[in-house]
């Protein structure tokens, strides 16, 4: 109750106790609060006012960016998105995500050390992200140099003009150079030189993707045949920035779908460290429930275990993880469970071998 009282009135004090202001900074100084995660409150403040560019081109937002603890500090989306970065908030953990290709930034309202790829590093200063409120708009706000650099930009100081210049590294341009079907896992790559942006358009008895900023390879076929249980076809145009304006070349690949077929129940797409798996699916048939007569006896039964996949199909990843990696360590820990119990066990396959989805059937059928 004493901590309670304690809080609020420490942030009713810093309401009415405002210190003298400095003397304006070039950009001129504006009227902010940042709230503290101890204290539970805002807390006004008198911040300058910090010039922003990318690539020479002046940045505005409806939130400027301002100097607070010494530190340059600026809407989070404002210089990860222009950075060619996703940003996702977790309200439950007061985190924010920053995802570029394989690469993520975790950064914890109020706490002076930020996740980059997995590593605990301090931030500089120990100036933590926090939430500022201008105007009555609220944004997060991370450290300027921290999250450009980590994000692969440059940043530039001029301390005449108070102004931030953020330079993006120079990107590869990225080139489609395959489309390749996996038969017995359904799956169809489409094989880039660098990490894709891609944009995903569910069209109904189509698929569309669009790969940003890449071209076709050279020498890329005219046509590309899959061997694909649920796509009817598949096509890929290149384009000129008359499609998408932003990016000066877009590759755009269309799924056609078989009849009943729809984007939502039967397919997923996700990126790869080199590329773009499109998957389709049957939806799992509803689970048959029985009673049996009479006991039965385990030793009397037999089991066929398929670990899926192997081989070529990897299946999904993560963090260099394949699927099938993990599916046989469990279909080997599933046969001793089973043999302990008295069942009879076949597997599909003991090592990292590629077993046609056909052959799996064929292998069930013979015993």
């Amino acid at each position: 109750m004493k901590a309670t009282v304690f809080r609020i009135l420490s942030c009713v004090f810093a309401l009415v106790l405002l210190l003298p202001a400095a003397l304006a900074a070039p950009n001129g100084d504006v009227e902010v609060e940042f709230y503290s995660q101890a204290e539970g409150c805002y807390s006004p403040h008198r911040s300058s006012v910090v010039g922003l560019t990318l690539n020479g081109v002046p940045l505005s937002s409806d939130v400027p960016a301002v100097v607070w603890q010494a530190r340059t500090m600026l809407p989070v989306r404002l210089v990860s998105e222009h950075l060619g970065a996703t940003v996702s908030w977790i309200s439950e953990t007061s985190q924010v995500i920053i995802r570029k290709g394989s690469g993520t930034i975790v950064l914890t309202l109020g706490s002076a050390s930020a996740i980059v790829n997995g590593r605990s590093l301090l931030l500089p200063d120990g100036v933590p992200a926090t939430v500022m409120r201008y105007q009555g708009v609220e944004r997060t706000m991370v450290p300027l140099r921290f999250v450009s650099e980590q994000l692969g930009g440059a940043v530039e100081w001029d301390q005449s003009t108070y102004t931030a210049s953020i330079w993006s590294a120079e990107e590869e341009a990225g080139q489609l150079t395959g489309i390749l079907a996996d038969a017995n896992a359904q799956t169809i790559l489409l094989s880039t030189t660098v990490a894709p942006k891609y944009n995903v358009q569910d069209l109904g008895d189509r698929v569309v993707v669009d790969l940003l900023g890449m071209e076709l390879a050279e020498d890329f076929p005219a046509t590309v045949t899959v061997d694909n249980e649920l796509i009817a076809g598949i096509r890929h145009y290149q384009h000129d920035d008359s499609l998408l304006p932003e990016y000066s070349s877009t590759v755009r690949v269309v799924f056609d779908l078989k009849a009943g077929v729809t984007f939502e129940k039967n397919v997923t797409v996700s990126p790869v460290e080199k590329g773009i798996v499109l998957t389709t699916f049957l939806p799992d048939r509803e689970e048959i429930h029985f009673s049996p007569t009479a006991p039965l006896d385990p030793a009397k039964k037999t089991v066929v275990v398929d670990a899926g996949h192997g081989g070529t199909a990897d299946g999904a990843k993560y963090e260099g993880v394949p699927e099938k990696a993990i599916n046989l360590k469990v279909a080997k820990k599933l046969e001793v469970l089973l043999k302990e119990k008295g069942y009879n066990v076949v597997m599909t396959r003991t090592d990292d071998s590629s077993v046609g989805l056909y052959d799996r059937a064929d292998i069930a059928n013979a015993v």
